[in-house]
This record gives C-alpha cells, structure tokens and sequence, in this order.
C-alpha cells in the first residue's frame, strides 16, 4: 500500500528535483557572469554576490586538485584500484591544503587587478533571442507551477501506477 508518508516524500524530492532543475536552467541558460551582473543590477547584495563568484571558482580549483592528487596517486601506485581507507584522511588533508594554498594564489592575483574580477563588472548585459527565450520558457514554469499542484498530479500518477 501507498501511505501519506511515501507521497510526502516524493512529493519533496520532486520538488528539491525542480529547484535544482530551474537553477540549473537558469545557470545554463544564462552563464554565470551575466548572472552575477544581473544579481547586481537587481540589487542583491555584494557580499552574497562575491561569496558566488569564489565559490564557483574554488569549485572548480578543488576539482582540479583532486584530479591531479588521484592521478599521482595511481602513478605511484602503479595501478587503478581503489583507494586503501587508510589513505583517504591524509589525501583530504592535503587536497584542503593545496586548495587553500592555490586559492589564496589566485585571490592575490585578483587583489593586484584591483580587488574584483572584471568578469563581473565590466560589460552591460545585452538581451539576447536565446536570453529572451529562456526567461520566457522559467516565467511560464514557474506560472505553470503556481497555477497548478504539480507535485500532487505526480502523486496521484504514481498512485494510479502503482496496484
């Protein structure tokens, strides 16, 4: 049987689901430099837009550490096994080292340009077909989602799927 409890649960996957997705949409569907000059322009506030910028570029600086720690790892290694557990607490110390270290590198490089990336405030924001579709197609969904219960449709379809 079906319970409340089981429906619930799906329902808020389905909409973490959504969040993401819309996020997501948003994200690839503008870029991330024009989102934080569009974050700008409506006025959120500088530090939130600054803490987006870092952590979307240290993201990708921790990736890349990470990749290039697993790589010597198995070179030395001498083959592509698994990692031995006893391994895992001294590679992350280290990948939090060298992130830091290569983090605080490029910070210093972004306090010599002048203390902000010009990525962010330099150009205007054009509106493009591509730019004007998007924003149309999230408006509609998120109308879409208002008018109706999206999530209890998708329930009652799993009820109805299920004997």
């Amino acid at each position: 049987p079906v319970t409340q409890g089981m429906i619930s649960f799906i329902s808020i996957i389905l909409r973490c689901m959504l969040t993401i997705l819309g996020a997501f949409t948003l994200l690839a569907s503008t870029g991330f430099a024009p989102l934080c000059r569009g974050l700008r322009q409506l006025g959120a506030p500088r530090i939130l837009i600054t803490l987006m910028a870092f952590l979307y570029r240290y993201a990708f600086i921790l990736v890349d550490e990470c990749q290039h720690m697993l790589m010597a790892f198995r070179s030395r290694r001498g083959s592509s096994g698994p990692i031995p557990l006893s391994t895992w607490g001294v590679m992350a110390g280290q990948l939090l080292l060298r992130t830091f270290g290569r983090a605080e590198r490029i910070y210093q490089a972004v306090l010599c340009r002048g203390g902000e990336d010009p990525e962010f405030v330099s150009s205007r924001s054009v509106i493009t077909g591509r730019g004007a579709a998007g924003g149309l197609l999230f408006c509609v969904l998120i109308i879409l989602f208002r008018c109706f219960n999206i999530t209890m449709l998708a329930g009652q379809c799993a009820r109805s799927l299920i004997p």
